[in-house]
């Protein structure tokens, strides 16, 4: 018998707010999402799949607002499905 590692998805999401958000380590992006990953949402912008698109969405937000932070309000989870909701502040520049 093998046995995988399943990876705790609630920490994961947790993981993307603190560390790619609140730190600004984008680069953490490219290890959360998985390759194929697509954010869609009702910028006009064309979306970017993966890591590194999501990287480059955070790393512009950021640079709007250097003193971003995000807090994560609430988290739901069943199975492989998970929803945060969060609260973000910060000065646009």
């Amino acid at each position: 018998m093998v046995l995988v590692a399943v990876p705790d998805n609630e920490a994961l999401v947790r993981r993307f707010y603190e560390e790619v958000w609140n730190e600004g380590n984008v680069d953490a992006a490219e290890e959360i999402f998985a390759p194929g990953y697509v954010r869609h949402d009702l910028r006009s912008t064309r979306a970017a799949p993966g890591g590194a698109g999501m990287a480059a969405i955070a790393a512009a937000f950021r640079a709007a607002f250097p003193d971003l932070r995000m807090v994560v309000d609430l988290i739901l989870s069943d199975g492989d499905l998970v929803a945060a909701r969060w609260t973000s502040t910060g000065m646009f520049s």
